[in-house]
């Protein structure tokens, strides 16, 4: 299984206006990534079908985007999930690779509303790249990854 980021992919740039709050600390389960987004790497997250004709978005998984204030980063599907993973935050068209950043507020993280579409559960790696280099996170998008709990309420397969 190939785990390198898939820059193949049409890029997307996350529109800050699209913020829905901000706060100085993390909320429980999500966890800083690359030192300039927070994603939900401790528990798998809940699926639900979505009416997308697409097959790779066959099912969504909500979960908001926490972004460093005035960070920078991009989110890069792995070479092996591409196709299977995607991401949907301030834009309907989900993408292998979203920019970030930077967005301004008086807070240090921003929220953002949003999640992923993916065509089957299962665990997915994706990258967060920033000044630093190349972060590697697992998600468990219907199912949980090693070491993750199980997903929490109901999720379809």
């Amino acid at each position: 299984m190939n785990s390198r980021p898939d820059l193949t992919q049409s890029t997307r740039k996350l529109n800050c206006d699209g913020m829905i709050g901000t706060r100085d600390e993390l909320p429980q389960g999500v966890e800083d990534v690359g030192n300039a987004v927070a994603l939900p790497t401790r528990k798998a997250l809940g699926t639900a079908r979505t009416n997308d004709a697409d097959p790779a978005h066959r099912l969504r998984a909500k979960q908001g985007l926490y972004l460093r204030t005035r960070a920078t980063a991009d989110l890069i599907v792995s070479e092996s999930a591409a196709g299977h993973l995607a991401f949907q935050w301030s834009s309907p068209e989900p993408t292998g690779h979203l920019q970030v950043g930077p967005c301004e507020s008086s807070r240090k993280w921003i929220a953002f509303p949003g999640g992923y579409v993916v065509s089957e559960v299962g665990c997915f790696t994706i990258f967060v790249r920033d000044s630093n280099g190349d972060h590697e996170a697992k998600l468990g998008v219907g199912a949980p990854c090693p070491g993750q709990d199980a997903v929490e309420g109901y999720s379809e397969s």
